[in-house]
């Protein structure tokens, strides 16, 4: 969007766009017909106070063209006697050498008292310096009353204020006279978009500070500080800058207190709804701050992603019998089941690696097994036979066999002890 100019431009004539004097005297006189001056005028006439603010302003514009009119006249005098007061001295210049008066102006003149004449430039000159004064305070004054006619044409009255000058006819803006942009939005507006947001399940569900927050602001400016009840509104704005982790049911008791009768009402029968599902009620009772939010809605098990794969953890066994179109809806895909991509390869190359372990161990258990009977068969058949000095059936000296199923599981070889003699 272009305003006209550049701003980075460094000529002479950005450069004067872009003074403050320049920028901030954007208002303007647009020429119009005299059929459309005298068409807006008289929506006007007689319009609440237009009249009595048009009235001052002529006053004051007949008393400042009066003063124009007394200052040019006291300026005219004031030459007048200032010559005077030169001819005077010039006369007594005259009289003192001799010479006579001329009849006429200068007999005249020279008849007047010495010290009138004198003084009559210095009076005018006073005279001038009042007038001047006089019309300064009463062009302020016309100013201050036409700012105030203009005003309340234009704000009050949301009108297009127009004047004639010269024989020409004028409507007066800054842009547009006719599109309408207030400040803030107007009260009512803002109270039909409160109550449809006080009486909405779904938003009041998901509730959150920002959006907690814009619908007090808005009504804050459109309120305005005259308000009976701007100050309950701002008490909630206090309590969720106070408060910005508070649940959303205690915000909505809050909002109660600029609830009419009939909304007041609405809202409980809304919140009652809601409550009569648990996780509705839960919702309620959640925080507007959405970290906190998340947070509790995690230790439920009610995040998206987690329902999603607690339903994909469930579809699983039938997913062979789900067409392709709800397997892209429901996220199931093959690696699902576990049989591709590289988890799956994964969970192939673990699978293998346990049934390998279990094959060692219990190829080890039965080589054990087998070295543990075939030792205790050979202790069993030498136990006795030798000339021991034990008696019945001791041991003697004999072949023995001695096993160690620590080490390492391997049968132990026979050893024999030679005989003594």
């Amino acid at each position: 969007m272009s305003f006209g100019f550049n701003l980075f431009e460094s000529n002479n004539d950005s450069s004067r766009l872009t003074s403050s004097r320049q920028w901030n005297n954007t208002e303007r006189a647009v020429p119009i017909a005299k059929s459309e001056y005298d068409y807006l005028r008289s929506k006007l006439i007689g319009q609440g106070d237009f009249n009595f603010l048009e009235s001052e302003v002529n006053a004051y514009t007949t008393r400042r063209d009066e003063i124009i009119r007394q200052i040019e006249t006291n300026l005219t005098r004031l030459r007048d006697a200032e010559d005077d007061k030169e001819a005077y001295i010039e006369i007594e210049a005259a009289v003192a050498r001799g010479e006579p008066v001329r009849p006429g102006p200068d007999a005249k003149l020279y008849q007047r008292s010495r010290a009138e004449v004198m003084d009559k430039p210095n009076n005018l000159r006073e005279d001038d310096e009042k007038l001047r004064k006089r019309k300064i305070e009463i062009g302020a004054s016309l100013e201050r009353c036409r700012k105030e006619l203009i005003h309340y044409v234009r704000y009050d009255r949301n009108e297009t204020f127009v004047y004639a000058k010269g024989g020409a006819f004028y409507k007066l803006g800054s842009g547009s006279t006719s599109l309408v942009q207030p400040a803030a939005e107007e009260l009512r507006t803002v109270g039909v978009d409160f109550r449809r947001f006080m009486t909405n399940e779904t938003k009041l569900r998901s509730l959150n500070f920002k959006e907690a927050k814009d619908m007090m602001h808005r009504y804050q400016l459109a309120a305005t500080p005259t308000h009976p009840d701007y100050s309950s509104i701002t008490a909630i704005m206090t309590s969720l800058y106070e408060n910005p982790k508070m649940s959303r049911l205690a915000f909505l008791s809050r909002c109660k207190t600029i609830c009419d009768k009939q909304l007041s009402d609405d809202l409980d029968n809304t919140v009652s709804r809601i409550a009569q599902d648990p996780n509705g009620k839960q919702d309620l009772q959640n925080s507007i701050d959405e970290d906190e939010c998340f947070r509790q809605l995690a230790e439920k098990d009610r995040l998206p992603e987690q329902r999603q794969e607690a339903l994909v953890r469930k579809l699983k066994p039938i997913m062979h019998l789900l067409p392709t179109d709800q397997k892209h809806q429901y996220g199931l895909t093959e690696t699902n089941r576990g049989g591709g991509g590289r988890g799956g390869r994964n969970r192939r190359r673990n699978r293998n690696r346990n049934n390998w372990n279990d094959s060692y161990n219990g190829r080890a258990n039965t080589s054990y097994n087998n070295n543990q009977n075939f030792n205790n068969r050979n202790y069993n058949n030498n136990r006795g036979r030798g000339r021991g000095r034990g008696r019945g059936r001791g041991r003697g000296r004999g072949s023995f066999v001695r096993t160690n199923p620590r080490n390492n599981n391997q049968p132990q070889a026979i050893q024999y002890k030679p005989e003594s003699g």
